[in-house]
């Protein structure tokens, strides 16, 4: 046996709010063509230049070499983030980028005290119009945290623009840019949902299949996407991207691929890992994209779980580590100035348990909240948990545990 003790980051808070989301309706859908929402007929992919086939060509990105296609003069990646010569200059030079669920973590990239200022193109139909602006009331009273505002004579905005025929629907940017950033709205090509869509990137969302450990919830069917193609279904990580996420995959985030997205044969390129098809919802931001937009964008402090190993196990039968939890308290969103609380703070606490029997296994979860005493900035939330147990006989698992914390704080702004 031996012992040693070190830490790490665990996981980030979530900042939650509880919405009631009223007359939403979601059903099953086999085919993406099939797919409606209760607002439209039709989901629109968010593709720059749909109908044309560009030159793939390897960019450096934030250090790495990775394949983009290039039309139009704009560098595309993941099918709607496309990026003039210049802005990957300007990326690559260092001045980065500002990530449901599926964020971008560069504070520079937020948008201060989360005002939002925009622009429309005049030239958008009153039908088209009435999308958009729906859209915009739809992000403003999704969260308490973010506040859209038309622009004046401010220097970093967005410009929804009206895009020509076949320009598709894209952002030119994750986060907040700098000076004037583009979302793409090709004419009779988008509804509410597309523009909330880049509306979650401009903000700072990536598309959820992009997270880091999204193979432990779809599968990826390569086989079935386009020649060309594959280099959009890379992970924020795979990118060499700042990123993080939040929680687990969220299969009702609006940021999400549709199942059928990029496809060359009409089969699935993304699917659950039963292989059964999900639903894509372009109506509204899920829970779970409130929650990270909360937690990008919620008012002071933000909380951080952290575990430190303070025993570990290894021997031909037993295999056991175990941790103590603690809750720290900092003062801005990314977790990097410690602060005390200055009054109590109520938080909710998931506890996740596997148990192992054999090749079988069992998972349960419950809930329940504690409170913190202002007064400092680090707290101990569990001690002594053998977050990892196995036990064996002669190489085969007799029974063990997996044991796990994830905090929830309702901190939001005032």
């Amino acid at each position: 046996m031996r012992i040693k003790t070190f830490s790490f980051s665990l996981t980030v808070i979530l900042a939650t709010i509880t919405f009631l989301l009223v007359g939403c309706k979601k059903d099953n859908f086999t085919n993406e063509n099939d797919i409606s929402s209760a607002k439209t007929d039709k989901i629109f992919k968010e593709i720059a230049f749909p109908n044309e086939k560009g030159i793939i060509s390897e960019i450096n990105f934030n250090g790495q070499k990775i394949q983009a296609e290039y039309k139009n003069g704009y560098y595309i990646i993941e099918g709607d983030l496309a990026f003039t010569k210049r802005d990957l200059e300007n990326y690559n030079a260092g001045n980065n980028m500002l990530s449901s669920r599926t964020y971008k973590n560069v504070q520079a990239n937020l948008w201060p005290s989360g005002k939002v200022y925009y622009t429309i193109d005049n030239s958008f139909s009153s039908q088209e119009m009435n999308e958009i602006t729906s859209a915009i009331q739809t992000a403003t009273n999704s969260t308490n945290s973010l506040q859209f505002i038309p622009r004046t004579s401010q220097t970093n905005y967005i410009s929804i623009i009206k895009g020509a025929v076949n320009s598709g629907l894209f952002s030119d940017f994750i986060g907040m840019k700098g000076g004037a950033q583009i979302i793409n709205l090709e004419t009779n090509s988008f509804n509410e949902g597309s523009v909330l869509h880049e509306i979650g990137h401009a903000i700072g969302l990536y598309h959820e299949q992009s997270r880091s450990d999204r193979d432990l919830s779809v599968n990826i069917l390569w086989a079935n996407i386009l020649n060309g193609r594959s280099h959009n279904f890379m992970t924020y990580n795979q990118l060499n991207q700042p990123g993080n996420q939040l929680g687990t995959f969220d299969f009702s985030s609006i940021m999400l691929y549709g199942p059928f997205f990029f496809s060359s044969n009409g089969q699935p390129t993304i699917t659950r890992l039963d292989g059964s098809i999900y639903t894509s919802n372009r109506d509204f931001y899920s829970a779970g994209d409130i929650e990270t937009i909360q937690f990008l964008y919620g008012a002071a402090p933000f909380a951080k779980l952290t575990r430190t190993l303070v025993y570990e196990e290894y021997e031909p039968d037993d295999r056991i580590e175990t941790y103590t939890y603690n809750v720290e308290f900092f003062a801005d969103v990314f977790c990097t100035i410690p602060t005390n609380l200055t009054s109590d703070r109520e938080v909710t606490v998931d506890f996740f348990e596997t148990y192992y029997q054999g090749l079988n296994y069992q998972t349960s979860n419950h809930s329940y909240t504690t409170t913190f005493v202002a007064g400092t900035n680090n707290y101990i939330l569990a001690e002594n948990v053998n977050t990892y147990e196995r036990h064996y006989d002669y190489g085969n698992i007799i029974y063990g545990y997996d044991r796990n914390y994830v905090i929830r704080a309702n901190f939001v702004r005032p």
